[in-house]
């Protein structure tokens, strides 16, 4: 009897020093390091909740600093391709009113305000991002940002205010930041406004009564203005500078090509486009477009040809529901001679 109770109180004093082992934490929320925590965090005093909130930052900065890497990847790339740009025209004008330049000119006075400048742009392989600068000498005076859609030719203006004091020489550039380079530029002037006594000199000098002489002023006019006639080789060398290899009508313009070319077309097609393949080797000039339903002239257009062996631009026609019938194209110069001409049939 006596050796069964000494036997239950050693199993009770081995219990006993089981349930106050001091390596066995009592603190219900501690963490040991398979569960990613560090005990040592316990003596710095850190709660569980400061160890999550910690570790979900960590994360956090991790997937922010990926995306941050990924997106200035991106731009890099963007930024090392390089986009084609080819400015059709660029102009300075009193106003710009339904995307046209009024008043076109290389000399402005003083007392106009301020003046606009429009400029025609082509970019091919994407998007591009221009500036248009303003300079009085070699003060830059204004700076606008603009951005030009692929396959379209885009117009935009900008305009400069002229202060009483700022005479002299200016010019305005369109300028690619991507490429450093300027596409292109125009020069004007802007002059003081002369004074009344100046005015009234000039107007009296002009209305003064002209000396006589023996010869008739009409006279002296027709000889002045006596056009030399051109020989017969200078004659084919101003025709063979611009030649028109190809004109077609097509449904669409895509990246520079004609889609859809035809001599057959449906008056479903809201427009028709006029595609001219040219060739010129002298200089930039102009052409028109004439568009014709039956003899009936519908729209004319005048659009530029720079110098290359392979110029190609183009015109469109909008088609109405009664535009059906035998229609045509004319190229012609700015003398009225005719190019090149194609015909084509709309139906219903």
């Amino acid at each position: 009897m006596l050796f069964v109770v000494c036997f239950a109180l050693v199993a009770c004093e081995q219990d006993h020093k089981v349930l106050h082992n001091p390596n066995i934490s009592n603190n219900p929320y501690s963490i040991d390091r398979h569960n990613g925590l560090d005990k040592s965090s316990e003596k710095s005093g850190l709660s569980v909740l400061d160890q999550h909130q910690s570790l979900h930052a960590n994360t956090r900065l991790n997937s922010a600093s990926k995306k941050l890497n990924t997106r200035s990847n991106m731009t890099s790339e963007m930024a090392s391709k390089v986009v084609k740009v080819d400015i059709v025209r660029l102009l300075v004008a009193e106003a710009v009113k339904k995307r046209r330049a009024i008043g076109i000119s290389q000399s402005f006075p003083t007392n106009i305000g301020a003046v606009w400048s429009l400029a025609e742009v082509y970019a091919q392989g994407g998007t591009a991002e221009l500036e248009m600068r303003w300079w009085r000498g070699e003060e830059q005076v204004s700076v606008s940002s603009f951005v030009v859609a692929e396959g379209l030719k885009w117009r935009e203006w900008s305009k400069v205010t002229i202060q009483p004091h700022q005479t002299g020489q200016w010019r305005v550039e369109v300028y690619q930041p991507q490429s450093q380079t300027i596409l292109a530029t125009y020069y004007f002037n802007v002059n003081a406004k002369p004074d009344k006594k100046t005015q009234q000199l000039a107007h009296s000098e002009q209305n003064k009564p002209a000396k006589s002489s023996t010869k008739s002023l009409v006279q002296e006019h027709i000889e002045k203005n006596k056009a030399t006639p051109l020989s017969k080789k200078d004659h084919q060398a101003h025709e063979s500078n611009l030649q028109i290899k190809n004109l077609l009508i097509a449904t669409k313009i895509k990246r520079r090509k004609p889609i859809g070319v035809s001599s057959k077309f449906s008056l479903n097609n809201e427009r028709l486009w006029g595609y001219v393949e040219a060739t010129n080797i002298d200089h930039p000039q102009f052409i028109w477009m004439e568009w014709y339903r039956g003899d009936v002239l519908r729209s004319k257009l005048k659009v530029r040809v720079g110098v290359s062996k392979r110029w190609r631009t183009w015109s469109w026609q909008r088609l109405g529901k009664l535009d059906e019938g035998t229609w045509s194209v004319k190229v012609l110069d700015l003398s009225g001679g005719l190019l090149a001409q194609t015909q084509f049939v709309v139906m219903p």
